[in-house]
């Protein structure tokens, strides 16, 4: 019953939004209102229903779902994650990712894009990855729901701690995030981005490339800095570990509500420390973001639901049928 009431609160939220002209765009407003107008609150949410929560960044081609991948997804579903965005690392994962997307239509969104960080050899990217990626991108674009996850990682582990080696380290990563940037801006495709370690210096690099459609995923940075990034229209997700992170419900506190949506980041970022993070865990961020801004899990669930269609646009588009894919 639960959820059948967000679901309606959810779909009554985005018609209210639909008929506010001045905050959307015109083609947004009117996918917004034909998606309010055909979701069924009498039901469950499912992968068919445009109307429910979305989690915005997971891995969910890792090895710790090979076992169960199936029954994850179905759990989230019935409990109403309507889609999840999933995001490679490197040309390692990118076509499990899309044949992710292909088998699970509908709930799956896939993104594409070199991780700043080497996760089979460990420190920043391989330079020597980037031409394949790009070449990926730009291929399967039509199918991509953005370019992701992309970024910066300046933490000691990454770049290391001398000072010359962590200087050519970050000059690699910069490069190869402003590589992906520019192709993300040619293509029209927002961003999803990782900045560990480096949030001012992804910010800074955007603004710069004059792309600031983007998501900064689990950002660690100060809050100044989120602030000023949300007034030019970058948005931050908020994984489950929002219920045991003061500086994540910081963040939270600080930025306005039209510049949050919801991320797991699964099967990292758990509520509870070494367990494994699921999409479903996007309640826990929901139930989180509404304590914080004192407001209801209703009113928060059609607040970031609409954020995540503005990031997103091809989000509706694919969910009516409307894509090539």
């Amino acid at each position: 019953m639960r959820m059948q009431q967000l679901q309606h609160s959810v779909i009554g939220g985005l018609k209210r939004l639909g008929e506010l002209s001045g905050l959307v765009s015109t083609p947004l407003q009117r996918a917004i209102t034909m998606a309010a107008s055909t979701a069924n609150p009498k039901g469950p949410y499912s992968q068919h229903n445009p109307v429910g929560l979305y989690d915005c960044h997971a891995h969910m081609t890792a090895s710790t779902f090979d076992e169960d991948r199936s029954e994850v997804l179905a759990a989230a579903s019935s409990l109403g994650v309507a889609g999840i965005i999933v995001v490679s690392e490197s040309t390692h994962d990118a076509d499990a990712v899309l044949e992710l997307a292909k088998q699970h239509r509908g709930l799956i969104y896939p993104c594409l894009g070199l991780h700043p960080v080497n996760a089979q050899k460990g420190g920043s990217a391989d330079e020597a990855e980037l031409r394949p990626m790009l070449g990926l991108i730009e291929q399967h674009a039509e199918k991509l729901i953005a370019v992701g996850e992309v970024g910066l990682d300046f933490t000691p582990a990454v770049v290391g701690k001398d000072d010359d080696a962590a200087a050519a380290a970050k000059a690699s990563q910069r490069a190869i995030f402003t590589a992906q940037v520019e192709l993300a801006k040619r293509l029209g495709l927002p961003l999803n981005v990782h900045s560990r370690g480096a949030g001012h210096h992804a910010i800074k690099l955007m603004v710069d490339a004059g792309h600031t459609h983007a998501l900064l995923h689990a950002f660690d940075g100060k809050a100044r800095y989120a602030l000023a990034a949300a007034q030019q229209g970058f948005l931050f997700s908020v994984p489950a570990s929002i219920a045991r992170d003061p500086q994540t419900q910081k963040l939270v506190k600080a930025l306005p509500i039209t510049a949050l949506v919801l991320e797991s980041d699964s099967p990292a970022l758990p509520a509870e420390k070494q367990a494994r993070n699921t999409p479903a865990a996007i309640l826990t961020s929901l139930r989180m973001i509404a304590e914080i801004k004192g407001m209801t899990e209703q009113q928060a669930a059609a607040a970031v639901t609409a954020n995540t269609f503005k990031l997103f646009p091809k989000l509706l588009s694919l969910q009516a049928g409307n894509s090539r894919v």
